[in-house]
């Protein structure tokens, strides 16, 4: 047998185990990347200035009469001082200022207002809820409204019926490639695309990244791009001083690839 030969089949072999390995990696649990609604949104209970929903450079310190938000037990739900309807004020508005290392390919979010109010993204008005009692929004975002950098969501809650006033918000973001949604583009994803690759009726969990409903070259292009990387959302904050991010070399596994779906197909037209 020839170097060549022997070269090939070690290739093989540490493919196959990469395989092994992913089918294994591709059943454990994965968890959304997720900005929602916490303590260490900025609030405040006066009516602010033009900008308060539209700049990310909005003075909304406690000099400017801004405070963190009141975490209720229940959920991801805020208000100013206290959820009881009693002990705070009507209204109440909120920021949350935030870094996304990645363009977004797929977005939801879930807004909840008790009992009403506005949800801004970058200064987009998303939800305008006036409907009688406590409401929940489930749109789909455009990925287009998110910058790579920093984001802001800005909420206004108006409380009209006792006993509780509450705004909740959860995003879900993801970054192309990202198939599962657990913030990073890897194996896993990896594996789901090469088990749907060239079928069709197929979605953004299936591996259609580019939403033609057909797994395709295209979708492994895109994953190819973004392999190795987080999508990291999180106070502005937290990356004035990070370095910048190294993007690693795709593995033999991902450059085998294409290889490995070509004689799937082969085989299925024979």
């Amino acid at each position: 047998m020839g170097h060549g030969a022997v070269r090939f089949k070690r290739c093989c072999a540490a493919t196959g185990a990469a395989w092994v390995w992913l089918a294994l990696a591709s059943l454990s649990g994965a968890q959304t990347p997720t900005v929602k609604s916490d303590a260490t949104w900025r609030t405040t209970a006066t009516q602010p200035p033009d900008g308060w929903n539209t700049d990310i450079h909005f003075d909304d310190s406690d000099a400017a009469g801004w405070q963190n938000a009141f975490k209720s037990p229940s959920g991801d739900n805020i208000w100013y001082g206290s959820n009881h309807s009693d002990q705070s004020p009507n209204q109440a508005w909120f920021r949350y200022v935030f870094t996304l290392n990645q363009p977004i390919g797929n977005a939801t979010g879930t807004f909840f207002f008790d009992d009403n109010g506005e949800a801004y993204i970058n200064g987009r008005l998303i939800v305008a809820d006036t409907t009688p009692g406590a409401t929940t929004f489930h749109p789909t975002l455009d990925p287009t409204i998110f910058n790579v950098g920093s984001n802001l969501v800005a909420v206004h809650g108006i409380d009209t019926i006792p006993p509780f006033s509450n705004v909740a918000v959860d995003l879900f973001l993801l970054m192309p490639g990202d198939a599962n949604g657990d913030g990073a583009v890897n194996f896993n994803d990896l594996l789901t695309l090469a088990q749907h690759y060239g079928q069709t009726g197929r979605g953004w969990s299936d591996g259609d990244f580019t939403g033609e409903g057909t797994v395709v070259f295209a979708d492994l292009l895109l994953l190819a791009q973004h392999y190795g990387q987080s999508l990291v959302a999180a106070p502005a904050d937290a990356f004035v001083n990070a370095s910048p991010q190294i993007v690693p070399e795709p593995s033999p596994a991902l450059l085998a690839l294409p290889l490995l779906l070509l004689g799937t197909n082969r085989r299925r037209h024979a």
